[in-house]
């Protein structure tokens, strides 16, 4: 006490100064169970010169605590969790020849208590202990006794675990922290030189924090729990270990750069569990913290007082960090693994031309992509931009990145040039896509197949990749079970059974695509931002629509439609904000139990385009059901047939058709991109000259039998190099070569077209799609169905149909019509008439607009040429023109009914005087017409067959009387005498449809 110069010497306080071998903690707050992961930084711990855990490295946690992660695993969870994944250290055990030295413990009050032991009772009872530092746990070998033998020393301290390394002067433990108190704080206790060395465990100077926090997480409108705004956002805290938080525990936010808890004045920002003191705690319960004080970019930690009076507790640190993120969207959430990949940001404020953005799995660790700066709005100034909401792009290069994985966007918000802000985790998921599409929609049933592409790794995704739907990919509260990839001939998909999922859902895609080998019972599945709709319906009918009014027909799934309100649009998406064109209808039932049917007026829509069918069902969101609707302004199609043959020509009405539109008849419209097909049209003026898009394939010239140089083209080695992507499709595709349309001469100025077809890969029987690429190949449509065209047999058009007016009341109610069908009918041959031989369209049998599908009758003696068609006409209406629909194996499924080219007028008016006039005024023409309506209208025609409008040609007549007994007046001054004269009957008059 006197110094050097006095007659006093040093003499021993009893105090001991450690010198510490542990220079930072990295992970020391846990929870009080067994198998909590500990790590500090210990530059002079020693220990084995490599790690003992193969495979094993050190990732991030959300919420910027440390854990051990297998190399092939990713961790999703969002939410701050003290379930640590030390449970695999557990399975392992370290060889005999690694000698571990440094050791440590927690110590409630002081290391020189010793850690936890485990000593027998009685020294004579012949038992012995020894203590497996690889377990944490003591092993007891007794003679003549039992476990009550034993007894446990210094409880109130946790066992002593090994330290082993595992890089970067980092130490970790297994440490069983169980009977510790939570919300207390611990001394981190470490021996340098093991058990058997001269070195003392000795007091570190760190502390270990004993949550009772068992998860917390941000409630607010960010995609995940590890970023909080730059104002009020309320923590939802569970503590639901033994002695965990108290009612009113106090927590508030410090920067992560601060020493310790703050003062203070940062205490008092902070805010109380709102729970009731008087009643059991329910977990989780919430507190409202705010974040304003802090910077866009910068890292907070939580701190509390877990309980404390007010005052006494200087504050611990639970472990659970947030990053302050200027990041409000990012759009979209999902890249690709290649360079160039762009991502829109949408920023509250705070973004800057030199903030930089990244993928990867730990922000604080390797990158998956170098960090890319923002690229400032092109229309806002930098520093609004800076100081307001403001929208950003960023153009990463994902060339690193492995598909299946779900990546954290990190942001330095003061770039890498500067240390003053840390890289941070924006709470944003970005996946990489191993799949790059899926199916849109599949049905609630069994063995459902969900197709899926991917860019990269297929082959080997597919012997360990798994997956499954949900509604939410991480909390997977209705789910399918998880499947694996089914590999056909490089034809992707899963087979789900979606059976259980609620019809009408939007459910995502949850897949684990990892070309490395993973646990079978326990993959990694992350979500691909693939979104797939849980459709209602099996079909929808029909697959195109005129401009104007129209029905949409809805098939429901197992005969069950949805009681709810259900929604149906036509638009170029089904995004519920997407600024389309549309058209919205609800569906309702109207004539059938198994169906629901929409009521649609497309005149707002733009024809030649593909709209896709979406529905939204009650409180569902809307979704694509999969089926698009195609919008043809194609009319008065002639004929509804083609041969077999050269010189194909069809004429049909198109307003909006061009000469740079393009038509063929195909068997399926859009099958082939540009890039498959078998044949281009280049045209300049009237000259229309075919190339083929590949040298290396044979050319296809007008005059060339286009079936069999497909054949050739499927046939060929060099077919599958030129056509990677559609080999297989072309020899599926049939029809005529595309065509550029010629004005009809018969039709109005732009109304009227005509193309003329190379017919010869038709099939006889078969029906095509007659598709029509409005804009050409220049123009953003794309060609689609505007009607059906049938591959007629020989002889049938040139044949006609005899006769081809049928009466009604003319004797029997089936009457019959003959037509010519050489070659190709047959006694399973079956014909109807109809006002539309489209069978997705009008179904046969439907009264007054078809009849029944019969079998066709062969007239004898004509050598298997000459067939009869019957029809019940009662069951048609009068003054309609009806289709004879041709289906030439009938029962047989291959084949549909097709539009034969012929047609049938079922006529309602009978004479009851002979139908004979003088040339003179005044001439009246006695009739019966049951049916004819006050608007029904009548002319005298000369013309072989009577006009399709009863206003442009003939003469005129007057209608006197009431139905059923009519008279026609006409004045016949002007006929030519001893002409036959057509009465020509127009049902609705010149203004309606008939």
């Amino acid at each position: 006490l006197d110094g050097a110069g006095g007659t006093q010497r040093l003499g021993d306080t009893g105090l001991e100064v450690y010198a510490s071998p542990v220079t930072a903690c990295v992970r020391c707050t846990i929870r009080p169970k067994q198998s909590q992961l500990f790590v500090i930084v210990c530059p002079h711990c020693g220990g084995p010169s490599r790690s003992v855990y193969d495979g094993i490295t050190i990732t991030t946690g959300v919420n910027g605590s440390d854990e051990l992660m297998p190399n092939a695993s990713t961790t999703s969870d969002d939410a701050f969790n003290f379930s640590d994944t030390v449970e695999m250290l557990r399975s392992i055990r370290l060889l005999p020849s690694y000698e571990f030295h440094a050791r440590m413990f927690l110590a409630a009050e002081s290391c020189g208590t010793a850690p936890r032991l485990v000593k027998r009772r009685d020294e004579n009872a012949g038992c012995f202990s020894t203590m497996n530092y690889n377990t944490s746990e003591e092993e007891f070998f007794c003679s003549g006794t039992n476990d009550s033998e034993v007894v446990m020393v210094n409880v109130v301290n946790s066992f002593a675990a090994p330290l082993f390394n595992y890089g970067a002067g980092r130490y970790a433990a297994d440490v069983d922290a169980t009977g510790l108190v939570p919300g207390k704080d611990y001394i981190i206790c470490v021996d340098l030189d093991g058990e058997e060395g001269p070195l003392r465990f000795g007091d570190s100077g760190l502390r270990a924090y004993v949550t009772p926090i068992t998860s917390a997480v941000t409630i607010n409108s960010y995609p995940t729990h590890t970023a909080v705004p730059k104002g009020q956002f309320t923590f939802q805290v569970a503590c639901k270990d033994a002695g965990g938080c108290k009612p009113y525990t106090w927590f508030w936010m410090v920067s992560a750069r601060q020493v310790g808890c703050g003062n203070s004045q940062d205490r008092a920002r902070g805010a109380a569990l709102q729970v009731s003191p008087t009643v059991q705690v329910l977990w989780p319960s919430e507190v409202l913290l705010d974040a304003s004080t802090f910077q866009y970019g910068e890292t907070l930690k939580l701190c509390t007082d877990w309980g404390a009076v007010p005052g006494t507790h200087p504050g611990s640190d639970t472990g659970i960090q947030a990053y302050v993120t200027p990041i409000a969207s990012v759009s979209p959430l999902a890249v690709d693994a290649g360079p160039g990949q762009v991502l829109n940001i949408h920023c509250n404020a705070g973004c800057r031309t030199i903030t930089t953005l990244h993928l990867a799995m730990n922000c604080h660790g390797e990158v998956s992509t170098p960090p890319a700066r923002l690229i400032a709005p092109p229309t806002t100034g930098l520093e609004k931009a800076h100081l307001s909401s403001s929208n950003w792009t960023v153009v990463m290069d994902g060339f690193k990145l492995v598909p299946g994985r779900l990546m954290l966007l990190c942001a330095d918000i003061d770039g890498p040039s500067s240390d003053e802000y840390l890289p941070g985790d924006t709470g944003v998921r970005v996946y990489v896509r191993g799949w790059s599409s899926a199916s849109v929609a599949i049905r609630a049933d069994k063995n459902q197949k969900l197709e899926v592409t991917c860019s990269t790794g297929c082959v080997e995704a597919a012997k360990t990749t798994r997956a499954y739907m949900a509604t939410d990919c991480a909390a997977a509260t209705e789910k399918t079970r998880h499947y694996p990839l089914d590999d056909v001939g490089g034809n992707l998909a899963f087979w789900l059974d979606a059976s259980a999922m609620p019809k009408g859902v939007k459910a995502r895609l949850c897949s684990t695509f990892a070309t490395e080998e993973s646990d079978p019972k326990n993959p990694p599945f992350t979500d691909t931002t693939l979104e797939i709709y849980v459709t209602p319906f099996h079909d929808i009918l029909p697959a195109k629509l005129s401009v104007g009014p129209g029905q949409l027909r809805l098939k429901c799934d197992h005969f069950v439609c949805p009681k709810e309100s259900t929604l149906v649009r036509l638009s170029t998406s089904c995004e519920e904000t997407a600024a389309t064109p549309r058209v919205e209808a609800f569906a309702v039932a109207l004539d059938a139990a198994d169906s629901l049917v929409a009521e649609v007026d497309t005149s707002t829509l733009s024809a030649g385009g593909h709209y896709k069918v979406c529905v939204k069902v009650g409180t569902y969101p809307m979704g694509d059901t999969g089926r698009s609707i195609y919008l043809s302004n194609v009319s008065l199609v002639s004929p509804g047939s083609l041969l077999s043959a050269l010189g194909q020509k069809i004429c049909f009405s198109c307003p909006q058709c061009s000469s740079r539109t393009l038509v063929q008849a195909a068997s399926r419209c859009g099958g082939l991109s540009d890039a498959c097909l078998p044949w281009q049209v280049v045209y300049e003026a009237d000259n229309y000259n075919y190339t083929y898009p590949n040298e290396s394939l044979p050319l296809i010239m007008p005059n060339q039998d286009v079936s069999a140089a497909i054949d050739n083209m499927s046939n060929s080695s060099s077919s599958p190099r030129a056509y990677p992507y559609c080999a297989r499709a072309i020899a599926d595709i049939t029809g005529t070569p595309l065509v550029a349309l010629q004005p009809d001469p018969s039709r109005p100025a732009g109304e009227g077209w005509c193309a003329v077809l190379d017919g010869r890969s038709l099939k006889t029987g078969r029906t095509y799609s007659l598709c029509l690429d409005l804009d050409g190949k220049a123009g953003p449509l794309t060609a689609g169905n505007a009607r059906e065209v049938f591959a007629a047999p020989e002889g049938m058009l040139a044949s006609g149909a005899v006769p081809s007016t049928l009466t009604h009341g003319d004797g029997e109610q089936v009457q019959r019509v003959r037509i010519t069908c050489v070659g190709a009918c047959n006694p399973v041959s079956r014909a109807y008439l109809s006002t539309n031989c489209d069978i997705t369209e009008l179904d046969p049998g439907i009264v007054g607009r078809s009849s029944m599908e019969r079998y066709m009758e062969l007239v004898a003696g004509s050598q298997s040429t000459g067939w009869l068609v019957p029809a019940n006409i009662s069951r048609l209406s009068p003054g309609t023109h009806y289709r004879i629909c041709v289906d030439i194996d009938g029962p047989v499924p291959d084949l549909v009914p097709g539009d034969s080219g012929l047609e049938v007028y079922i006529n309602g008016v009978r004479p009851i005087d002979p139908l004979v006039v003088s040339p003179a005024a005044n001439q009246r023409l006695n009739v019966s017409c049951v049916d004819c309506p006050s608007t029904v209208s009548m002319k005298l025609s000369s013309a072989a067959k009577c006009p399709s409008s009863t206003s442009t040609q003939g003469t005129s007549m007057s209608i006197r009387g009431q139905a059923p007994n009519l008279t026609a007046v006409v004045d016949a001054r002007n006929l030519q005498i001893g002409m036959n004269y057509r009465l020509c009957v127009d049902f609705d008059g010149s203004s309606g449809p008939l």
